[in-house]
């Protein structure tokens, strides 16, 4: 990755650090000035190529006040739908489930107005990017597979796309997660089951 040649602003946020986890903590941010994000190819590991995991697309127009979005643990994927039709399926890797504190909530919600571009834990030692909120008001959501401080993802984190592996959110690639970022708005149903 390019080094900017911007000074670099730390701010201190508070903010809800890892998925699935109640705790509040006082967390450092580092925020550089323009360019912030990373190109998509500057992030990926070495061993991956940009394509967008088993992702689909429909070909027709989407409107996005008619979307739903449909989460399967057991296949691990988010449908976006339209009129009971799927315009988009994404791999997503959601949470353990093996105790309360990595457990992805099941039921209907609606995205919430909580959406940022990044997020670092000290406490995970993990971040990500495009986070949208879906439960808690940003302690659920749907984000980029994890990176490290430096925003570049983290290989083995990748590999576990498709399999449950997260604190209770939704893990997607970052193409995914930057899509659902842009285009999904608050207010929009969100239904999770097995």
């Amino acid at each position: 990755m390019k080094k900017a040649l911007f000074p670099t602003t730390l701010l201190s946020v508070l903010l809800l650090v890892g998925c699935g986890s109640n705790e509040v903590r006082n967390t450092t941010l580092q925020a550089e000035a323009q360019p912030s994000t990373p190109t998509l190819e500057e992030t990926l590991p070495q061993s991956q190529s940009t394509r967008e995991p088993e992702a689909t697309r429909s070909l027709e127009p989407i409107d996005f006040r008619k979307v739903v979005i449909e989460c399967d643990i057991s296949e691990q994927r988010v449908y976006v739908k339209q009129d009971g039709h799927v315009v988009r399926t994404m791999l997503t890797s959601s949470g353990l489930d093996t105790t309360p504190d990595n457990s992805t909530p099941r039921g209907d919600f609606q995205i919430e107005p909580e959406r940022g571009e990044w997020f670092y834990s000290n406490a995970y030692q993990e971040g990500a990017q495009y986070w949208v909120s879906f439960k808690n008001h940003g302690e659920f959501l749907f984000h980029s597979v994890v990176m490290d401080q430096n925003r570049q993802i983290i290989d083995s984190e990748w590999q576990k796309l498709g399999h449950k592996a997260s604190h209770g959110c939704f893990r997607l690639s970052l193409p995914d997660a930057k899509w659902i970022y842009d285009h999904i708005k608050t207010g929009t149903q969100v239904s999770i089951h097995e």
